[in-house]
């Protein structure tokens, strides 16, 4: 379980919770443009629109069409290329090291990362919402595992250990000395348990655009952004499993059996993301025991005056309800939130793009009304 660190000034839920309030109705109006963008892909027709008995409810699907050019021809470049990564030199020093880090990412981004699916999903959340946000990591993982290790025997062990056979009825005394004078005895393998690295590359995730809060004020620029709020679906049992967040005082006991549901009833923030209400209408399923029901959990990636001198550093975050689950600076070394925001065709003073959507809705509703 996690402690909360030795800072002068600890944030609490409410002052991260300041934050995401400040930023639901920017983050709101966005997913209301993306929604909208989304339903024209899917050849939806205006809710305005009044449906007229008799008449045709066709719309064609001309964005559609369009976006369908657009993957193979983005995807295409990053797929095809073997080695995507180039790494050149700054000066001669440089070189020896620029060879092996080419070769190590481009090991890695081969066999350690899933490139088919991550640049399908990446060139289409670009062409179909025009923003891409990706959330970058390093999975670092151990494992303990049995394995055989040689251990070298002194003349006083082995002599003790042959005696032991001796006694036993095992071997002769004859074979015993035979044995003393045989340098292979002295090697004794044993099963020990040794710590491997089990993973160690870096991830990627490309966020969902409605579960992922940036801060509205970095005009445009995402290394700007103060904060980066995701919230998540979680449980009980996947906390735990993880083992790194400090569940306590989400139980009213220590045997953590029974938990505080008033602690974790706090739905406010999340009901109001518009993909997620779809996914609760098209699939109503929910765990009724603690341990699998899912749980909202708030993701805070921010700059905090931890240490009370108004200079900030890199924080994590994560709250369930009102209560504070992680709290940690981030490991990171260039002290940056761990996201990359991409825009597909960018706006002046915006951290959001546009999608091929919009240019042409006009044509697809026009070419839809002519045809009905």
């Amino acid at each position: 379980m996690s402690k909360k660190p030795n800072w002068k000034k600890i944030p609490t839920v409410e002052d991260l919770k300041a934050d995401l309030t400040s930023a639901q109705p920017s983050h709101q109006a966005h997913c209301d443009k993306i929604d909208k963008w989304l339903k024209k892909l899917a050849g939806e027709v205006q809710a305005s629109a009044k449906p007229v008995k008799g008449r045709s409810q066709v719309q064609p699907k001309l964005i559609r069409k369009h976006a369908e050019w657009r993957y193979s021809s983005l995807e295409e470049p990053f797929l095809s290329t073997k080695d995507l990564f180039d790494i050149d030199p700054m000066t001669a020093e440089d070189v020896n090291g620029a060879d092996e880090n080419e070769i190590l990412i481009n090991y890695q981004w081969n066999t350690k990362i899933n490139k088919v699916r991550f640049i399908n999903e990446y060139v289409r959340t670009a062409v179909d919402e025009g923003t891409v946000i990706v959330q970058v990591g390093w999975l670092h993982e151990k494992e303990k595992r049995k394995v055989n290790v040689a251990v070298r025997l002194t003349p006083e062990q082995l002599q003790m250990k042959l005696y032991a056979m001796v006694s036993q009825g095992q071997l002769t005394q004859e074979e015993a000395i035979a044995k003393m004078q045989d340098p292979n005895e002295y090697v004794q393998w044993v099963k020990r348990e040794q710590e491997y690295v089990k993973h160690n590359h870096p991830v990627v995730r490309i966020c969902e655009y409605d579960r992922v809060i940036v801060d509205p004020t970095c005009e445009g620029d995402i290394e700007k952004a103060q904060f980066v709020i995701v919230p998540t679906e979680t449980s009980i049992s996947e906390l735990l499993k993880d083992g790194t967040y400090d569940l306590s005082e989400l139980f009213t006991d220590s045997t953590m059996s029974e938990i505080d549901k008033s602690k974790i009833d706090d739905d406010t923030f999340y009901s109001t993301f518009s993909s997620s209400q779809r996914e609760k209408q098209l699939n109503p399923f929910t765990f009724k025991d603690v341990a699998r029901k899912k749980l909202t959990m708030y993701e805070y990636y921010g700059y905090w005056d931890v240490d009370g001198d108004n200079k900030t550093r890199a924080i994590k975050a994560v709250w369930i309800g009102n209560t504070l689950i992680k709290l940690e600076e981030l490991p990171f070394p260039d002290n940056k939130l761990p996201f990359v925001l991409v825009q597909f065709m960018p706006e002046r003073k915006s951290i959001y793009g546009t999608p091929d959507g919009k240019l042409i809705e006009d044509n697809q509703d026009i070419l839809g009304a002519v045809l009905r």
